[in-house]
């Protein structure tokens, strides 16, 4: 009996010492964003740092852009620490910005995906928490005045007339024929663009008094 009871622990523990546990990554988090040279840049970590199944990490924003870089820092600790960044062009332009991070393992791990999410801000610049602003014309950190009209109004309808006056009528302008910079004026009798004859006396001096 003691043979057999000996027998049924030697195989428990042979078949014990080759059974391995999946030790599968149970958390990630603890973002901090900061934009640097034009990129703006989410790290995380996840724990534990040597989780089964080499988990790989992709981190997408709420309108599909995939981060233009990612990768793994030097671990800390019993955590991994990951980096994502993604360029102005994909950020949103004075407005918030909601990310996912998932971490998928391999299948033979039996490690499940992991995944969180985030929502942070960005100006028209694609600065996290900045303070460039679009002005009336869309133009970022711009002041108004590459829409502005004549009268300095962004987005306003005054233009120059012919005579160089904004919102003007072409009158200031006009000659007595009604037209912008004509340049006719009445004569001595009276008549546009006239040569004052039509008035003059016998002694040729418009309304003059020789007959």
């Amino acid at each position: 009996m003691n043979c057999f009871k000996n027998l049924i622990v030697l195989t428990f523990t042979a078949l014990m010492m080759n059974l391995s546990f999946a030790e599968c990554l149970s958390w990630a988090g603890n973002p901090a964003i900061n934009t640097s040279n034009g990129v703006t840049y989410i790290d995380f970590q996840s724990y534990p740092h040597w989780a089964d199944g080499s988990p790989s990490v992709s981190v997408t924003l709420d309108n599909g852009s995939q981060a233009s870089s990612s990768g793994q820092n030097a671990n800390q600790g019993n955590n991994a620490f990951w980096y994502a960044g993604f360029t102005a062009d994909q950020l949103a332009s004075g407005g918030d910005n909601t990310y996912t991070v998932t971490f998928s393992s391999s299948s033979e791990s039996g490690c499940s995906d992991f995944s969180f999410t985030g929502t942070f801000y960005t100006d028209c610049l694609g600065v996290y928490n900045g303070a460039a602003q679009l002005d009336q014309c869309g133009v970022c950190n711009g002041d108004d005045t590459s829409c502005a009209d004549c009268a300095g109004v962004p987005n306003g309808t005054s233009t120059l007339d012919n005579c160089g006056v904004c919102g003007g009528d072409d009158s200031s302008c006009a000659g007595c024929d009604g037209v912008a910079n004509s340049g006719l004026v009445d004569d001595a009798c009276g008549v546009c663009g006239g040569d004052d004859t039509s008035c003059a006396d016998c002694a040729g001096v418009p309304n003059g008094t020789s007959t």
